[in-house]
Parts: C-alpha cells; sequence; structure tokens
C-alpha cells in the first residue's frame, strides 16, 4: 500500500512545478528575449509581454543611432545628471525598460525604453507621440535594426506628421486579464 502511495502522482507538487518552470520562463523572456522588433512599411510594432506598443510611420519625425542610450532620471532625488552619466551605484546601472525619463539637449522628455545595455549604442525614434529607445546587448543587431527601420520606413515631411492614439492598454488589460484568470482556476483546482 505504502508504493501505490508513493507511486501515485502528486498533482499539487505537479502543478507547483509546472507554475514555477512558467514563471521561469517568463522572466527569462523578459529579462533576455523581448523584445522582438517588426518593422513593416506602415508601423513598428513592439512584441514585448509586458510593454506591447506600435509606431506608425506617418508619426515618425526622426530616426537616429546614438553612441550610447541617454542619462536616465532615476526619481525625485536619486537621478544620474546629463553631464555627469555616471549613476549613483559604483558605476552599475540598469538597463530601463518601460516609461522613463531622460535628458536630452531640449531637457527632460519622457520617453518608452526597451534598452538592453546603458552603455551601448542605441536607436532613438522621435515621434510625434514621444520618444523610444531601442538596443540589444550585441551592438550588431541594434545597428541592423537601425538599417533596416531607415530603409524600410517611409518618412513623411513635417506638414504631413499624424498623432496617433496608444491603443497599447487593451493589449495590457486582455494579458492581464488571462493571467488573474488561469491563476484563479489553477487556485480552484488545487
Amino acid at each position: 500500500m505504502s508504493a501505490a502511495i508513493i507511486l501515485s502522482i502528486n498533482y499539487y507538487y505537479l502543478a507547483v512545478a509546472l507554475l514555477s518552470l512558467l514563471l521561469i520562463a517568463f522572466v527569462v523572456y523578459v529579462r533576455f528575449g523581448s523584445p522582438i522588433v517588426v518593422v513593416g512599411e506602415k508601423k513598428i510594432r513592439f512584441v514585448d509581454l509586458l510593454i506591447p506598443d506600435k509606431i506608425w510611420t506617418d508619426s515618425i519625425k526622426s530616426v537616429r543611432l546614438l553612441e550610447r542610450m541617454p542619462a536616465v532620471r532615476r526619481g525625485h532625488e536619486m537621478y544620474a545628471s546629463r553631464y555627469n552619466p555616471q549613476p549613483p551605484k559604483a558605476g552599475v546601472h540598469w538597463a530601463v525598460k518601460g516609461v522613463c525619463q531622460v535628458y536630452t539637449d531640449e531637457g527632460v522628455k519622457h520617453a518608452v525604453s526597451y534598452a538592453r545595455d546603458y552603455a551601448k549604442c542605441c536607436i532613438e525614434i522621435n515621434t510625434t507621440g514621444g520618444l523610444f529607445y531601442i538596443n540589444y546587448k550585441n551592438e550588431q543587431k541594434t545597428v541592423k535594426l537601425y538599417e533596416k527601420i531607415v530603409s524600410t520606413v517611409a518618412m513623411v515631411g513635417d506638414d504631413e506628421l499624424v498623432f496617433h492614439n496608444d491603443r497599447s492598454g487593451l493589449v495590457k488589460v486582455l494579458l492581464y486579464l488571462i493571467i488573474v484568470i488561469i491563476a484563479y482556476v489553477l487556485s480552484i483546482l488545487l
């Protein structure tokens, strides 16, 4: 009888192991695999679980390849100055992914960052809706993406620029709703 108990499947531990593996896969994807940038003639899409977004090409003012990511404002009193971009913690800087504020020549601007490495070259896309920064740990990959954007996207004149409303919030809400439903169903089953 004890052998039957030992050999029987304990669904609770199996579900915990499966959820742990899914969580680890999610963290690895968010940290190392995202974003996937899809460049088209009409739009640039960022396929990302946490910050899905798109840029319509008729809203792009300029695309530049910068030597490195601009200094990012950290918060109330903890920020890196654009004149001294050394981070306050012994030369370590976390790559900023998400909505942030950056120091530009025109002052502090709101931006969306998909940066993976602070010290490497990055792509700056200036749109009617704001600034976007993209880079990868591999600089050649960043340069190839820049070349693809410049060769694929048809730039429009200043008089033809259009402001598009951000509709990526719906995708985020649907994703979070699916995650909550899955967690609720698993909590009922366990």
